[in-house]
């Protein structure tokens, strides 16, 4: 009778002790697809690509950080053997271009207005616009161009 009644007594302890709960926090971009610009020409107008995209945060606000390959941090498409193109890179925390921001390399910019639910079943939430000025491609030479842009959300808090 001894052993049960502290076996009892060990659950009842146990069992009402307060249960800790760990939240992980977690955020996601879906709906990215390559960049693509075609074909340029020098002299004439600059160019486009922008894309609407989900963005899922646990807490419903994230940061979103850019990067490219270049060294020096700055954004250009690059041909090994011909002067670099500069271009831009612009977010916006609703889909569509309006009222989007400019991002600077490693200049994390905290957002609002992710889905709390992933893969966005209410539709997209942010967009991503790549932008090549029109003086950027005066002087360019033909050939093709590269260049690779990181695109990193992490969950934030407000």
């Amino acid at each position: 009778m001894r052993i049960r009644s502290a076996i009892y007594l060990a659950m009842l302890i146990w069992l009402t002790q307060p249960v800790l709960a760990i939240a992980v926090e977690s955020a996601q971009i879906t709906g990215v697809r390559p960049i693509n610009f075609n074909q340029l020409r020098p002299f004439e107008m600059g160019a486009t690509f922008d894309q609407d995209l989900c963005v899922y945060s646990s807490t419903g606000f994230y940061t979103v950080q850019v990067a490219s390959n270049n060294p020096s941090g700055s954004f250009v498409v690059n041909n090994l053997n011909m002067k670099p193109i500069n271009y831009q890179v612009f977010w916006n925390r609703q889909p569509g271009t309006a009222n989007n921001i400019e991002l600077r390399a490693l200049n994390a910019q905290i957002q609002s207005g992710a889905s709390m639910t992933p893969g966005c079943p209410n539709g997209n939430t942010a967009n991503l616009q790549v932008v090549i000025p029109d003086a950027a491609l005066m002087g360019a030479h033909a050939g093709n161009y590269g260049f690779f842009l990181q695109v990193t959300v992490t969950p934030a808090t407000p």
